[in-house]
């Protein structure tokens, strides 16, 4: 067998498939890291477990987790997989997503939802990511996925480019649900590729649980990292 990603033999059988020198390229994220957003935190900076944003800002969801931050060698991994076509690494990947899920996600009974793409963006890769990372996680964790019931009514504009408040601004109404009975009494969790400012996957959980979701908690294959200027936040305490 060879590393999915860089084709060298393994040493020896591995379930994701990834060899050691590809994954100690990645900058794991470890304790401590913000409950919330679960973003790396510096321990001086540790309020209640929060870092400064999410001690500034309500999130609806509970908790979201990262396989890695959003940096160099795992950024180009997950752009293969998303702009390149390499579908191939989409089971790897997603055996590192399964890693996280069963280190914090003791509770069997959950429905996975993926984020959803706009058509826009859909059209042009000619796939949706996240329904592909979805439904890869449904099938390793044999866990049931909910997919194209949430959806994107409206496009919005490059998050990266607002104030956080006009973030939450922009996404608000952006998503809509087919079919809510689907989602009541549920424990949801939101798989997408990138947390970022974490406002999307906020105004997700806002409408399931308007439909009746218990819990709305999030997972993605990667946690951005803020800016330097915002105290609290850094990669002190994540592994390479």
């Amino acid at each position: 067998a060879c590393c999915t990603i860089c084709h060298r033999p393994l040493s020896r059988k591995n379930e994701i498939q990834l060899c050691s020198r590809c994954l100690s390229q990645l900058n794991f994220v470890t304790e401590p890291f913000c409950q919330i957003c679960g973003r790396p935190l510096r321990l001086a900076a540790v309020e209640k477990g929060r870092c400064l944003l999410c001690r500034q800002h309500r999130f609806h969801f509970t908790q979201a987790r990262a396989v890695a931050v959003y940096e160099g060698f795992w950024r180009e991994c997950i752009h293969m997989m998303k702009y390149c076509r390499r579908h191939e690494l989409i089971e790897p990947l997603v055996g590192l997503l399964a890693q996280v899920f069963r280190r914090f996600w003791s509770e069997p009974k959950v429905l996975l939802v993926p984020v959803p793409v706009a058509p826009s963006r859909k059209a042009r890769r000619g796939y949706d990511h996240a329904k592909l990372l979805a439904l890869e996680l449904g099938r390793q964790l044999k866990v049931p996925v909910e997919s194209g019931n949430l959806w994107l009514k409206k496009t919005t504009y490059q998050q990266s480019q607002v104030s956080s408040k006009a973030k939450a601004v922009n996404m608000r109404g952006a998503f809509g649900i087919h079919a809510p009975e689907a989602f009541a009494n549920k424990h949801v969790l939101l798989i997408d590729d990138l947390l970022t400012s974490g406002w999307t996957a906020s105004e997700c959980a806002r409408v399931l649980l308007e439909c009746g979701a218990t819990q709305v908690d999030v997972l993605t294959l990667a946690v951005g990292a803020m800016e330097k200027s915002q105290p609290g936040l850094g990669k002190a305490t994540v592994r390479r």
